[in-house]
């Protein structure tokens, strides 16, 4: 049996709705735990540079490759498993641990900012790692069934 997921159904603009209000939301909660965590208030957290102490190109160039690799391990759990829900609940509880559990957890010294958190380099590194180990098990996955024009694809199976 094919599983379908049809995204032409929507017209453009409840797509653009739906990505700018994901994004939004994304943006907010993301904002509002790491000031509410930290123990800062948000003029504080406005007046210093990138993530707490690090230079913006730095933990944007760290967030952008955790995020490319995190779309590997992503991807794969969403074809593997022919649901949109495993990789969402990889990332729910990716923010869980990450700005609820660990963050919290770590102790800030002189240098911590350039290690920890979304904006330091250990998660990209520690994701790039588990990227690799799901790309060479790219083998594992169905192949997706191109269909004929205004069908959408099918996953053999």
């Amino acid at each position: 049996m094919a599983k379908f997921f049809r995204l032409s159904d929507l017209t453009a603009r409840a797509r653009h709705s739906v990505a700018t209000a994901a994004c939004s939301a994304e943006f907010a909660v993301s904002d509002r735990y790491k000031t509410r965590l930290a123990g800062r208030s948000e003029q504080r957290q406005k007046t210093q540079p990138g993530n707490a102490g690090t230079p913006t190109w730095f933990g944007l160039t760290c967030f952008t490759v955790m995020v490319l690799a995190l779309s590997f391990i992503f991807a794969w759990m969403r074809l593997k498993s022919e649901s949109l829900w495993s990789a969402a609940l990889l990332h729910a509880s990716h923010n869980l641990y990450v700005q609820s559990i660990f963050t919290p957890l770590t102790h800030k010294s002189g240098n911590t900012a350039w290690f920890f958190d979304e904006f330091g380099v250990v998660l990209p590194i520690i994701t790039i790692v588990f990227a690799i180990f799901f790309w060479s098990r790219r083998g594992q996955l169905q192949p997706i069934v191109p269909q004929p024009t205004g069908q959408p694809l099918a996953v053999t199976g």
